[in-house]
């Protein structure tokens, strides 16, 4: 999943390198992108799912909402930090072989988050990913480029960008 999703970043291609608030339409967070980002609706695991990207010169960025089925979250009693735990631990949502261990993280109103970052097989490009749960939505931040991008401001401050409003 996560190699097919930054292959999506890899493929779109725009000129526009400076950030801005965006707040895709139905949802509660926003973030900063680069540019227009393009909207795309996808199906992870079976699962609804919508991601928008933007990307300039093979460095990309990318958001994405995955819908929960409202019958998983009832059935499942452990708390949302060990829910998104096990989700990418076990594989539910990352399929890369080359994945460091996530570190875990905490937006300012306690989403749980995790970040990881792993290396394209194909191009040799790094991926740095933000993973939180919030409500039902499992929502990633991708940055995808070559290792000084990945390390750099305008990289960081996408991943940090993150905001849930109520």
């Amino acid at each position: 999943v996560l190699f097919v999703f930054a292959s999506l970043v890899a493929a779109q291609e725009k000129k526009d390198s400076r950030l801005a608030e965006f707040s895709p339409k139905g949802t509660r967070f926003r973030v900063l992108l680069p540019g227009t980002p393009v909207e795309s609706d996808l199906r992870v695991q079976g699962m609804k799912a919508r991601s928008w990207r933007s990307d300039e010169k093979g460095q990309g960025y990318a958001l994405m909402a995955i819908d929960l089925p409202e019958k998983l979250l009832k059935e499942d009693k452990r708390s949302p930090e060990a829910r998104l735990e096990g989700a990418l631990s076990g594989g539910l949502w990352f399929s890369t072989p080359n994945k460091e261990e996530p570190k875990k993280l905490f937006l300012a109103d306690k989403y749980p988050g995790l970040e990881t970052t792993a290396t394209r097989k194909n191009d040799g490009r790094l991926l740095r990913m933000r993973t939180y749960l919030i409500a039902s939505q499992i929502v990633h931040l991708v940055v995808l480029g070559k290792p000084d991008f990945l390390s750099a401001g305008e990289a960081t401050k996408f991943l940090e960008s993150l905001q849930v409003g109520k």
